[in-house]
């Protein structure tokens, strides 16, 4: 890269020059409309119990003008009202948002109200965020694009191996951002777009531009939900738990009407117990990372 731009000082906005073969940019091409999308996110989601369109959920999906950017469910009341907002496009990132913000969506919804008011909500930030980060990657795992879209088992496949890279730089980015949040608070008043830089080269190998300029800033999290990015790595962990837990129960969980019943295992208890006691109550096994490196082992 340093040849091709004449310059001994990559910036890092370089490297977004650097191609590779993207599966997914493929499998965008099978998402034509909102129809698709939408429904390709709902019909999984009926496969295994739950009908959308027949819970008490309010959909705003796509972009307009002086909406909220972000992306969110938020559960107004338990068993009765949960509302999800999102900036969709037509295309494979977009399924993943939505199938991932339903995640939380039937969380909410699976919450007994006979619970103690205060425990109407899921068990730890850390549980609703592995629910829908499970729920995200399911159609990718178990191979609905080439059921539902009739994808090729060639890419369905290349999907499968690129997801994992994705998850081995998720842990590398997550790292960076968990120590950089913590030297914020630790040290507030230091110059902290040199931190950010700092750190990014030490963890992530791209160098600090010559301007630098307060990047941090795009983290949303940061600005709206300090000291939450945590919760995402411990989520992904305890995602593959839950996943490979229901599995070797159920089998497939998409085209499954026994996995919603399965599920509500853990949703209905609510906050009632602590985080750690409802996984072990869920999956037999405390936190632990065996599910989480068999993936990478395959």
């Amino acid at each position: 890269m340093q040849k091709v731009f004449n310059t001994n000082h990559l910036e890092p906005w370089h490297y977004s020059y650097v191609l590779e073969e993207n599966p997914f940019k493929q499998a965008d091409e099978f998402i034509k409309d909102d129809k698709i999308l939408v429904n390709t996110a709902k019909e999984m989601y009926k496969s295994m119990g739950w009908d959308i369109d027949n819970l008490p959920v309010t959909l705003d999906l796509f972009p307009k003008e002086n909406k909220n950017s972000h992306a969110f469910s938020c559960g107004i009341d338990t068993n009765k009202d949960v509302r999800v907002l999102a900036n969709l496009k037509n295309d494979t990132y977009s399924l993943e948002v939505l199938c991932h913000e339903l995640g939380h969506t039937v969380y909410d919804l699976g919450i007994s109200p006979k619970l103690p008011y205060l425990n109407r909500e899921p068990a730890s930030y850390a549980m609703t965020e592995a629910v829908a980060k499970m729920m995200q990657t399911l159609y990718i795992k178990e191979n609905l694009l080439q059921e539902k879209l009739g994808i090729s088992k060639d890419l369905a496949k290349q999907l499968k191996q690129y997801n994992l890279t994705n998850k081995a730089n998720f842990i590398q980015r997550f790292v960076f951002l968990f120590k950089f949040e913590k030297a914020l608070y630790e040290n507030p008043n230091q110059n902290i777009k040199k931190l950010w830089y700092d750190l990014s080269e030490k963890y992530e190998g791209i160098k600090s531009p010559q301007k630098q300029h307060n990047e941090w800033c795009n983290i949303p999290h940061f600005l709206s939900h300090p000291a939450y990015c945590q919760n995402y790595l411990r989520a992904d962990i305890m995602a593959e738990q839950l996943y490979l837990s229901s599995v070797k129960k159920l089998g497939q969980l998409t085209n499954n009407q026994n996995t919603a019943k399965h599920l509500q295992k853990l949703f209905k208890t609510g906050s009632l117990y602590p985080e750690a006691e409802t996984l072990q109550r869920f999956t037999g096994k405390p936190l632990n990372v065996e599910a989480y490196e068999d993936i990478f082992k395959k």
